[in-house]
């Protein structure tokens, strides 16, 4: 907002209300900053009059409206999620170090599992990132490596702070 409290920026045009945002009280934040700029919201598709009572009251049932359907959205999602991994189906794009996909369910992969849990052992006992990851590398072991849906290679890449972790 710092280009507007220049006068840089007289219009904000966007295709749809909720591609702005899709939550009210960011929404009311957003055109209070707008007016106390005099920068006029312009949306493609949608008519709105933010100059009268009617037009302000639409906007905002808009903008709930749209933060209500992202909700929606998001807990049919975690619902389809719960569904799938109660029926033992995996349902990402690759698994973690440790487990292997077999018949869209994963399965421990033993020799990684040993990794994983050595990792966890040695890191829960305060040793340091630093020393973790030379060691890997001194050892030649790698982060888990998986071919896309197109066949194209990914991991199988040295260990840092962020794989670590992130096992």
């Amino acid at each position: 907002m710092e280009k507007d409290k220049r006068g840089l920026i007289d219009v904000v045009v966007v295709h749809r209300l909720d591609r702005l945002t899709r939550n009210l009280s960011d929404f009311q934040r957003i055109i209070a900053e707008f007016n106390a700029h005099n920068v006029v919201l312009v949306s493609v598709t949608q008519q709105l009059d933010m100059s009268h009572h009617v037009g302000r009251l639409a906007t905002n049932i808009l903008t709930f409206f749209a933060e209500f359907e992202r909700e929606m959205v998001g807990q049919r999602v975690k619902e389809k999620r719960a569904a799938t991994l109660q029926n033992g189906r995996w349902q990402g794009t690759f698994c973690s170090l440790g487990y292997r996909i077999k018949n869209d369910c994963l399965v421990i992969d033993a020799a990684e599992s040993a990794i994983v849990q050595e990792l966890f052992f040695r890191y829960a006992n305060h040793e340091s990132g630093t020393v973790l990851i030379r060691d890997l590398d001194e050892r030649g072991i790698r982060t888990k490596q998986w071919l896309t849906r197109t066949g194209k290679p990914r991991g199988g890449q040295p260990f840092n702070r962020n794989t670590i972790y992130y096992c």
